[in-house]
């Protein structure tokens, strides 16, 4: 924390271009896909706050969003690092790293290496450099284009993620499983439809960036081969359609553990699978349109003096110990998963 300046909540929004430059391999499934095209651009969007904690201190906060399947430790001490070395006036310990589970992204690691990677395409060390550059430049610029700012929170609600889970009569649950089966009970998990809304404006009242936290992982195109921001990149699109071509937009996936975004109980008949280019379109655009419905009320809540309190907490949790049964039986899976044509 910095030393007190000022009674106001600062602001600054920063963004950068994480699209591959080249040819990829998509992560996020156990198989190979190769990128046979662009659909939209990956982004890295950041937004730096400061303001009041107490009487005496400035809180901060550096939320960096991605455009990823996911984003590990070693990613985040990085750039913390770089951070470290480059602004002076920030504690790196602030830095909030998320993304946004597209699955047809690179990755900037392999941690489970499911299929050997193909030097004709771009590396995982390309891209995390790339990546890191990418976050870092963008921290950096958000705190930097820090200005005072006011600051409003709004809600609204859509269906967008369901648990993908059915539960069965036996007390077993499985990831995309039958829901048509006859011991099918309900699913093991519920769902949450709200829309959490967060935006900033200038002091001219100029809107300057919006943040979004919805339930539901970026991944309508799992199984495609283009590289897409999905859901959250169409959403992107709209607002800045409706409200500016260069409104930032960050997007957050609040608690979606075994969240997805398609409804398992809809028989096939239905249409709605959401799957594909079609669906994600229909889903990106449902949230851009709860988004334009919060908006108006974050704006009406808006004010200038917020308490900045961001509480940094590194706990030690125990491990759990792995039995032999649950090693063997888990070995005997993953070699079964491995063994299988892609």
């Amino acid at each position: 924390m910095s030393t007190r300046g000022s009674s106001t909540l600062s602001a600054g929004w920063a963004t950068a271009d994480i699209t591959p430059a080249r040819t990829c391999e998509l992560y996020g499934q156990y198989y190979q896909r190769v990128s046979r095209g662009i659909r939209d651009q990956l982004s890295v969007t950041a937004l730096a706050l400061e303001g009041p904690c107490n009487d005496r201190t400035l809180g901060q906060a550096l939320f960096v969003s991605c455009d990823q399947g996911l984003t590990d430790g070693s990613l985040v001490k990085e750039v913390r690092g770089r951070l470290a070395a480059s602004v002076a006036d920030f504690d790196p310990s602030r830095l909030v790293i998320s993304a946004t589970h597209t699955h047809n992204a690179p990755s900037p690691f392999d941690p489970l290496k499911w299929w050997k990677h193909d030097p004709a395409y771009l590396s995982f060390e390309e891209y995390r450099s790339v990546l890191v550059d990418a976050l870092t430049a963008a921290g950096s610029q958000a705190w930097k284009n820090r200005a005072p700012a006011l600051v409003g929170i709004g809600v609204s609600f859509a269906t967008m993620g369901h648990c993908r889970r059915p539960l069965y009569l036996d007390g077993s649950a499985d990831m995309y499983g039958a829901t048509n089966r006859p011991d099918f009970v309900g699913m093991e998990g519920g769902q949450d439809d709200t829309i959490g809304v967060i935006g900033t404006w200038s002091e001219a009242g100029e809107l300057t960036g919006i943040v979004v936290n919805v339930s539901c992982p970026s991944q309508v195109m799992e199984a495609q081969y283009v590289v897409t921001a999905d859901l959250f990149g169409e959403m992107r699109r709209r607002l800045r359609e409706k409200l500016g071509e260069h409104l930032n937009v960050l997007c957050q996936v609040g608690a979606a553990g075994d969240q997805a975004p398609r409804d398992l109980t809809l028989p096939p008949c239905s249409g709605k699978t959401y799957w594909d280019e079609a669906g994600m379109m229909e889903l990106g655009g449902r949230l851009a349109e709860a988004v334009a419905e919060a908006l108006p009320r974050a704006q009406e809540a808006r004010r200038r003096s917020f308490l900045l309190r961001h509480v940094v907490r590194q706990p030690r949790l125990p491990i759990r110990a792995v039995s032999p049964q649950e090693h063997a039986h888990a070995a005997a899976e993953l070699a079964a998963l491995l063994a299988s044509p892609a």
